[in-house]
């Protein structure tokens, strides 16, 4: 996510979809931000269980904020090899965690 080293721009663009896909338009609507919390703390629980974090620094173990972290990642080839795997992952992740609202059959953890 711009080379900040923070949260993995797989998990940031996964959240953001489920922003535009079920948030609120407006503080009237309570339920479609309840259910947006509900689905992005679902989807973040199952990354970190099979990722171990949601941290770029931690997933590709250096800081992409730091000259030195970026070089080694450029070096290592790591936004090629390790990233595509954490965007599979959140792919799959989302789809199990979208199947029970597209099939009426909604439960969070």
């Amino acid at each position: 996510m711009g080379h900040t080293g923070g949260t993995c721009g797989a998990v940031s663009g996964t959240v953001l979809a489920l922003g535009l896909l079920f948030g609120s338009t407006g503080p009237g609507e309570k339920a479609a931000k309840d259910l947006t919390y509900g689905l992005t703390r679902e989807f973040v629980t199952r990354f970190v269980e099979k990722n171990g974090t949601v941290s770029c620094t931690e997933l590709l173990g250096c800081d992409l904020s730091t000259g030195e972290g970026l070089a080694r990642a450029r070096e290592e080839n790591l936004t090629r090899t390790l990233c595509p795997c954490y965007v599979k992952d959140a792919v799959e992740i989302l789809e199990e965690v979208l199947a029970p609202v597209t099939s009426g059959q909604h439960t969070t953890r």
